[in-house]
């Protein structure tokens, strides 16, 4: 039998070798694991591995973040997790999605919603930045609309009608059609 001490729980971390440089032992992070879906465990980094290991020619650091103390009763050791390392952050500061960021001749840029309901190109400063959203640190104020495009898929064909099968036949002054 083997008896494991969970008043104090661990998290190993594997960190590529191009991030392992932005973090330090004292950083604030967060923990999600698989089995305990939406819920975020803080902790904070208290080990940064010296040295890597090199697997199939990918080198790596391992990490250790501490997770605080209590609400961690769910938790338990082998459970698969992901860490986020909190290397900088900002308040008070505009941000826009990312995917509304385009690059343009080297320079990022936004479509901004004018007060008449035109739109208009902008070249824009970045800051920081993450998976999901960025720092505008110059070309943007609070308070202005940016357009996120869209990710639906326009279906084909109008609607009321003209889809496959209908039309009846070709049009007039068309080999074939009507006069």
């Amino acid at each position: 039998m083997t008896l494991t001490d969970t008043r104090v729980l661990r998290v190993d971390v594997v960190v590529d070798e191009t991030d392992v440089g932005k973090i330090k032992v004292g950083q604030a992070s967060t923990v999600a694991l698989e089995s305990v879906a939406g819920t975020r465990f803080p902790g904070k980094v208290i080990v940064v591995a010296p040295t890597a290991t090199v697997q199939q020619g990918v080198v790596n650091y391992q990490v250790q973040v501490q997770l605080d103390p209590g609400n961690t009763a769910s938790i338990r050791p082998g459970m698969s997790a992901t860490a986020q390392v909190v290397i900088a952050s900002r308040e008070n500061v505009v941000v826009v999605p990312n995917r509304a960021i385009k690059l343009v001749q080297r320079n990022r840029t936004v479509t901004v919603q004018l007060p008449d309901g035109k739109t208009e190109v902008r070249t824009v400063q970045v800051g920081l930045a993450n998976d999901q959203q960025t720092e505008i640190t110059g070309g943007l104020v609070a308070g202005e609309r940016v357009i996120i495009p869209s990710t639906t898929v326009a279906s084909i064909g109008a609607p009321g009608g003209g889809g496959p099968g209908g039309g009846g036949g070709p049009p007039r002054g068309i080999p074939g059609g009507r006069d």
